[in-house]
């Protein structure tokens, strides 16, 4: 049985009721419920705040808890992409770790890929990203995006700007700007710690 099923049933409550404290229909939390697709990042988090249960425990992969905070925070796999941009695939964790202090709420780690952020991130850093925080230029940000098949990608980059129109970011080695389209960014996140492998 999956642990949400199981959560649900120790705690007495229906799909129905979850979906209603999440902000969904019962017809699609029920397809969780099942196993049949996995939550996105924020979703996962809602979840697991609706059952007051941590992410990881919920989210069926074991891992040690952080002493500092108790809690673990979904940690999403990487891959590099052609133009040396560090590309991942956010509809699923690889693995849950302990959440550092500064990570609060929804937040979550992502491993990089690729080189594009030497020196200030290398393959197989750990990058934990905090919704919610003000962002600055200079300040290390994960991206999350709709590209043009529809998939929905993270690149973690330098913020440099953000309009009505634009998200400016900036890559490291090699160094050129990267402009995406405000309406493809679903968010943006800044880096609130980091660690190197």
């Amino acid at each position: 049985m999956n642990r949400l099923k199981q959560a649900l049933k120790e705690r007495r409550m229906s799909a129905e009721e979850l979906a209603q404290a999440v902000g969904m229909k019962g017809a699609a939390i029920r397809r969780y419920v099942r196993g049949e697709i996995q939550p996105t990042i924020e979703l996962a988090a809602r979840i697991a705040a609706a059952l007051e249960m941590d992410e990881g425990e919920l989210w069926g992969v074991a891992s040690a808890t952080s002493p500092a905070t108790g809690r673990t925070v979904p940690v999403y796999g990487a891959a590099a992409a052609g133009l040396g941009e560090d590309i991942s695939d956010v509809s699923s964790p690889l693995e849950y770790q302990p959440a550092p202090p500064p990570v609060r709420g929804a937040g979550y780690g992502v491993i990089v890929a690729g080189d594009s952020m030497s020196p200030r991130l290398t393959t197989a850093d750990v990058v934990f990203a905090s919704p919610g925080n003000p962002l600055r230029p200079g300040d290390l940000v994960v991206v999350q995006y709709k590209t043009k098949r529809g998939e929905t990608l993270a690149i973690v980059k330098q913020f440099c700007s953000y309009s009505a129109e634009k998200l400016v970011l900036e890559q490291l080695n090699k160094a050129k700007k990267i402009t995406l389209a405000r309406a493809d960014v679903l968010r943006v996140d800044r880096v609130v710690a980091t660690h190197h492998h």
